[in-house]
């Protein structure tokens, strides 16, 4: 396996993703109401400049990793996985998904991009906490964390404005490197 790539299960893997990955379906992501219900990317018109500058910031002097999430069969970009905000001194990142080809809604993509990134960021980078957002009302998120062991660590009432002037709660959630291993080794 490429040095920059993660092995996930038989039908995904995540290698480095880089502005030379972005492509014309991507930026379609970006811009689908569908795919970026529940993300902050859905405020603004997205096109190659902003998609360039927001991978860019993934390669400047922070620490921060992004990988692309493929399928192997057929071979394709199927969304994006990072690990963010990592604080060296509480020894914590935040990490976020988008499955952006929805035929792999539901599949394994997302809970197995989220083990492979969470296995690396407390095993290889030697991380003692990952934390992430979601709205309240996005369930497979919710239940994606929930299964990976994620506790819920807080609520941020009406955080997020979803649409015709309705507000969703935001969850944050937490696992602690300890918590991981009590329940994957």
């Amino acid at each position: 396996m490429a040095k920059d790539m993660l092995a996930v299960n038989d039908d995904y893997v995540l290698s480095k993703f880089t502005i030379e990955d972005i492509t014309d379906e991507y930026i379609d992501w970006l811009n689908d109401p569908k795919v970026v219900n529940f993300l902050e990317v859905r405020f603004l018109k997205q096109d190659r400049q902003t998609a360039d500058n927001y991978i860019g910031s993934f390669y400047k002097d922070t620490e921060k990793y992004l990988w692309g999430i493929y399928s192997k069969d057929p071979a394709s970009l199927v969304g994006t996985i990072s690990l963010y905000n990592i604080n060296r001194y509480h020894n914590s990142a935040e990490i976020s998904i988008m499955i952006g080809n929805t035929l792999h809604w539901g599949k394994s993509a997302s809970y197995g991009a989220m083990y492979a990134v969470i296995n690396y960021a407390f095993n290889t980078l030697n991380l003692r906490k990952i934390y992430g957002g979601t709205y309240a009302n996005n369930a497979g998120m919710n239940f994606t964390l929930k299964r990976l062991g994620f506790s819920l660590e807080g609520k941020l009432r009406e955080a997020y404005y979803t649409e015709k002037n309705i507000y969703a709660d935001g969850y944050r959630w937490g696992l602690l490197k300890k918590e991981w291993e009590e329940n994957h080794d």
